[in-house]
């Protein structure tokens, strides 16, 4: 069902439609703008404009949509349980260093009561609190819908809640290079399954939501990291920004915040059609990144790591295997493969990870996208490179 947001306010998570519209039965939707999904509690009333959806506001806010943007609410087949644990990450988005902002809010839990109370909230789920300047990521909740791994906030039934800061990464440069290829456009990744219902997604789509989850949550920006940007299909395109000291045209940023990255997703969709029959040649793809990567670590002395989001597929060009294992001959650079599709190529993505000592994430259906999260925090917490 396709709908008009229109923004409410604090409504203990419920959002509401009108009663008249032809087979809605009050429960738990998710509503999704755009790549971004939110679960929430949808109920009928006669006091909405037809067409409408009247969204409590904190969700509205999450969706990043506009008055009478196009909202599509899809039901799922599951109870959700109310939440007695949660285990919450904090990240300051002031550069507060986030163990102080945990002891903080440990102390003053009850202040958090009316942001959090009667939302539904998923495992691996980011979101901001723009009045505390914290951004959290939902760890767990007990107990949880097994299906979605989602719970209800009910205040008087949450007996705990966890605050975990969120440790800096360690320094590394940051080489993307993403798929946008035929291969790509392949609609094989799961969005949303509803009892017969299966709705999939462009591999690309969900490329572009691993990153900018990496992107949100990654909590080693304003270091002295830089960052590069690829695009593959036959041939590469790297992504250009303007240096703010010379102005002139460059292929290096330092790694300063997310917007750096989110302005590269952008780019990338304004590209990526024009990609869309052409082939796939990703040993050409690594060698430039691997090329980037020697460059960008040559300038600052930092190791670099390359995240490589693509299906696997390989139509045209040299063997990228062949390609990783030449390079890495001479130097060690961790590769990150993300491959996208219930098709993708992942024999060859686990190899390529294996030889460059790096790790091979790979995602089917969106409910699996919160291992790139935790797969990457891991890593790159712990050293592995």
């Amino acid at each position: 069902m396709k709908l008009k947001a229109k923004q409410g306010r604090n409504q203990k998570g419920l959002s509401f439609i009108l009663s008249k519209e032809s087979e809605f039965k009050s429960g738990v939707y998710y509503l999704s703008h755009k790549m971004v999904d939110i679960l929430a509690d949808v109920r009928v009333s006669t006091q909405v404009p037809e067409g409408y959806l009247i969204i409590d506001r904190r969700i509205f806010d999450w969706l990043s949509c506009d008055e009478a943007s196009d909202i599509i609410m899809t039901p799922i087949d599951s109870t959700i349980p109310s939440c007695e644990i949660l285990r919450l990450s904090v990240k300051s988005t002031k550069g507060i260093e986030s163990q102080t902002i945990a002891d903080i809010l440990s102390k003053r839990i009850n202040d958090l009561q009316d942001d959090l109370e009667g939302l539904v909230l998923q495992k691996g789920q980011t979101f901001l609190i723009q009045r505390l300047g914290i951004q959290f990521t939902v760890l767990s909740l007990s107990p949880n819908d097994p299906k979605t791994s989602a719970a209800r906030i009910s205040w008087r039934a949450l007996k705990k809640i966890h605050l975990e800061p969120i440790h800096p990464a360690k320094a590394f440069n940051l080489c993307c290079v993403v798929e946008v290829a035929a291969a790509s456009h392949i609609a094989d990744v799961t969005k949303n399954t509803t009892g017969v219902d299966t709705e999939n997604i462009p591999r690309y789509e969900a490329s572009l939501e691993a990153l900018k989850q990496i992107a949100l949550s990654y909590s080693g920006y304003g270091s002295a990291a830089q960052f590069s940007g690829l695009i593959y299909s036959d041939d590469v395109i790297a992504y250009q920004q303007y240096d703010s000291k010379t102005g002139n045209p460059t292929e290096i940023s330092p790694l300063y915040s997310e917007s750096l990255l989110l302005s590269f997703i952008e780019w990338i969709r304004m590209l990526i059609n024009e990609h869309k029959n052409i082939t796939s040649n990703p040993g050409v793809a690594l060698q430039e990144a691997f090329k980037k990567a020697r460059e960008l670590s040559e300038s600052n002395g930092i190791p670099s790591v390359i995240l490589f989001f693509s299906s696997g597929a390989h139509s045209s060009g040299p063997n990228p295997l062949k390609i990783a294992k030449k390079f890495l001959e001479s130097v060690t650079v961790p590769i990150i493969c993300f491959s996208f599709g219930q098709n993708a190529n992942q024999d060859l993505m686990n190899a390529i990870a294996d030889i460059s000592k790096g790790v091979s994430i790979g995602i089917r259906t969106m409910s699996e996208m919160n291992q790139v999260v935790d797969e990457f925090e891991t890593w790159s917490t712990s050293g592995g490179y």
